[in-house]
């Protein structure tokens, strides 16, 4: 549907390709990753999305093996996937 968050693989050993159909070829988003209890493991802003509508993700640190939630900001609205890690 549209708008709708995909994280390819999932689960993943921390490295993901972050798809959304809602995005505008250049427009610029933020992502949060936080962990089952809410907790921010790592925040990005203003991350510029090209023609593809899709974004290569490699954490800073490591991802530890368990499950999280990407949040993808972009024109305002919020989307939201839980995605599996898996070491």
């Amino acid at each position: 549907g549209a708008g709708r968050l995909t994280v390819i693989p999932n689960p993943s050993d921390g490295n993901f390709i972050i798809k959304c159909d809602a995005l505008a070829a250049g427009e610029n988003i933020s992502l949060r990753i936080v962990d089952i209890s809410g907790k921010l493991i790592e925040a990005r802003i203003n991350i510029p999305v090209g023609n593809t509508k899709s974004y290569a993700y490699h954490p800073f640190g490591v991802l530890a093996s368990g499950t999280y939630y990407l949040e993808l900001t972009a024109g305002g609205k919020v989307y939201r996937e839980k995605m599996l890690v898996v070491k």
